[in-house]
């Protein structure tokens, strides 16, 4: 018996009009856009249509089964030792904190962006600039600047504080081998550096379009008459710990909050602006407090965060709560005595159940940017496109290293606010969908995920999250090792169904026993691993909730493995690209193999379904940097820059 496919349908079945009216009509979620014109509904390829709807029916499909597997395993050259990662939502980019291996320390520190799922290439190398030293707490957004669709990107890094021991070409203390969660009694005088970059979208779509092969001599043309693809936005240095950097869309401008640690926010506008500094309130019982990490939130304008009082005189001393800031805009008054600097309450509050915490994790909100020019307004199939998603928290214990789960869920308002006289159509939609939500205490569902125990061959394990608003990654590794890249034993998939919404988590709130409800372990499903793939080697991993797509680069090797929960069409390999000498803060190529959908039979239909209707790129003069402003700073500890 042999199959046969009807040339007819087969030809039906890939035309980019077939896939678009299945997107309008499917009544499934779909993962975000790039906020440009390029991925609008009539400039979508059939290959981009047949990409999203096949993602999200399989990766809704897949991860809800109890036999959880990853679908496509895979791996692409970085050129680089990756030391940590971001995304932005729909894995278009990938943002990469590297370093070149020089014997047993390294060099060469950069950031380095790498287009996704090219037709032409699966992966390449498309921006590259140098940090000085390793980044670390990289967060990626899209978002708008000055009316300029961008990537902004954050990161912090550390530096030697003293100008002679920044000057020494290979001084004995090496700041970018230290970790960079942890606060270190370093022996020489540091400073922390959080840095703010814009990405221009129409800059990496021009570099990353399918029309222009890396490697070319029309690629090569079109690049070097970008501008440089990275825009400096401001600079935070301050001698106090920063960690846990956050990039949103507060009062309709984008945002960057950083922690200061023990337990101050800064908040700057992207946009320009005064800064500002939130000193959490602190009771007159704790002797100690400490922020574990922060989310901003555009539906509420405000901040939440994790912290932990010490002083209590109970069993652990301590208390972990969950607390709301309203956040400082840049045109807040300034407080007399000249600085910006507030001490506030938080307007929301709730103490976690006591435990020996020791940090915590906090998933993306799900909510996409204000201005957004590509399909997704127009492809708000599913109602649960138009909600913002829960907030999980993984927080873990310290002595016995349990992990637990926080679950804090979207509210509808009692009162919507009018959405402001903005011009942009996606705006005012966006305002009044998502506008009428916020995020409250009222109903937070909590509960230990998984206990320490002992392994298969009698190891102690402990249990750690990659977390998601609606699929997480927990994973098991060794108790005693507490560095930050411990070998990973195993790899699980958490998602309860109780935890979508608060529709599908009211029966947890109104009795679990009443109506036989348990949210128990059975959540994580043990998925089984690709035999070439060494998870005792990790040495930093990311999860794409929103593609289905796990990340794992590992320690002092130049490549990064991916495990795909989602099916995508298939890409077959075809040439090999030669490699283009790269310099930094401009566009750069790295090899790698041509790609080509994989047909049993030739297209016979025309136009092309695959072919990109979006105008062609346009070289541009090259225009350069706006130069670099200085402005008082907030406080002596603190000093900032504006580009």
């Amino acid at each position: 018996y042999s199959a046969q496919v009807n040339r007819f349908y087969y030809d039906i079945s890939h035309h980019r009009i077939v896939w678009k009216r299945l997107l309008l009509n499917s009544g499934v979620p779909i993962h975000s856009l790039p906020p440009t014109s390029r991925h609008s509904l009539p400039n979508l390829s059939g290959l981009d249509a047949e990409r999203l709807l096949l993602r999200a029916i399989s990766l809704e499909k897949n991860w809800s089964s109890l036999n959880t597997r990853v679908l496509n395993f895979w791996a692409f050259t970085s050129f680089y030792t990756v030391f940590s990662m971001a995304t932005v939502p729909g894995g278009q980019y990938l943002i990469a904190s590297v370093g070149t291996s020089v014997g047993d320390h390294y060099t060469d520190y950069s950031l380095v962006i790498y287009a996704m799922d090219h037709p032409l290439r699966r992966v390449h190398a498309i921006a590259r600039t140098r940090t000085q030293t390793k980044a670390y707490h990289i967060k990626a957004r899209y978002t708008t600047i000055r009316e300029r669709r961008c990537i902004a990107i954050t990161y912090v890094r550390r530096d030697w504080a003293r100008r002679s021991d920044r000057k020494k070409l290979n001084h004995p203390v090496d700041v970018s081998l230290w970790s960079g969660d942890h606060e270190i009694d370093a022996p020489i005088p540091i400073k922390y550096e959080c840095v703010a970059l814009e990405v221009a979208l129409d800059c990496l779509e021009t570099l990353s379009d399918p029309r222009l092969v890396p490697g070319t001599p029309e690629w090569i043309a079109h690049a070097h008459a970008q501008p440089k693809p990275f825009r400096s936005l401001t600079i935070i240095r301050t001698r106090s710990q920063l960690m846990n950097p956050d990039i949103d869309e507060l009062f309709g401008k984008p945002y960057l909050a950083v922690v200061k640690r023990p337990n101050s926010i800064l908040f700057k506008n992207l946009e320009g602006g005064p800064s500002a500094i939130l000193t959490c309130h602190v009771p007159d019982l704790p002797i100690g407090h400490l922020i574990f990490s922060i989310r901003l939130l555009p539906i509420d304008n405000a901040v939440l965060v994790v912290r932990r009082l010490d002083g209590y005189p109970d069993r652990l001393g301590r208390k972990t709560v969950l607390e709301m800031y309203h956040a400082i805009p840049t045109d807040a008054p300034t407080p007399e005595g000249g600085g910006r600097e507030w001490t506030r309450r938080p307007f929301e509050w709730k103490e976690v159940e006591n435990h020996d915490f020791i940090d915590c994790t906090i998933s993306d909100h799900g909510i996409p940017t204000r201005f957004d020019d590509s399909a997704l307004p127009e492809v708000y199939s599913a109602i649960d496109s138009m909600v913002p998603h829960p907030l999980t928290l993984f927080l873990r214990t310290g002595r016995e290293a349990d992990l637990h789960r926080l679950v804090v869920f979207p509210e509808r308002r009692d009162v919507v606010p009018p959405p402001s006289p903005d011009k942009h159509k996606s705006a005012v939609s966006h305002a009044r969908t998502y506008g009428a939500w916020h995020y409250r205490f009222h109903h937070i569902h909590g509960m230990m995920l998984a206990e320490s125990g002992t392994g298969a061959r009698g190891e102690p394990r402990a249990y750690r999250a990659l977390p998601g608003s609606l699929r997480s990654i927990v994973y098991e590794v060794p108790k005693e090792d507490i560095t930050d890249a411990p070998p990973v034993r195993a790899i699980g998939r958490h998602w309860c169904r109780y935890s979508q919404s608060l529709a599908t988590a009211m029966p947890l709130f109104e009795g679990q026993a009443e109506h036989g409800v348990q949210d128990t372990q059975s959540t994580i499903a043990w998925v089984g691993l690709p035999r070439e793939l060494d998870m005792g080697n990790v040495g930093c991993m990311l999860w794409d909730e929103t593609i289905g797509r796990l990340f794992v680069a590992p320690k002092a090797i130049e490549e990064v493995y991916v495990l795909d929960f989602a099916k995508q069409p298939r890409l077959g390999e075809s040439v090999v690209v030669l490699v283009v000498a790269r310099d930094a803060d401009r566009p750069c190529c790295l090899a790698g193999k041509t790609l080509q959908r994989e047909s049993p039979i030739s297209f016979q239909i025309s136009p092309d379904p695959d072919k990109i209707l979006a105008p062609p790129p346009a070289a541009r003069p090259f225009c350069s940097v706006g130069p670099v402003l200085a402005f008082d700073a907030p406080n002596s500890d603190v000093d900032m820059q504006d580009a």
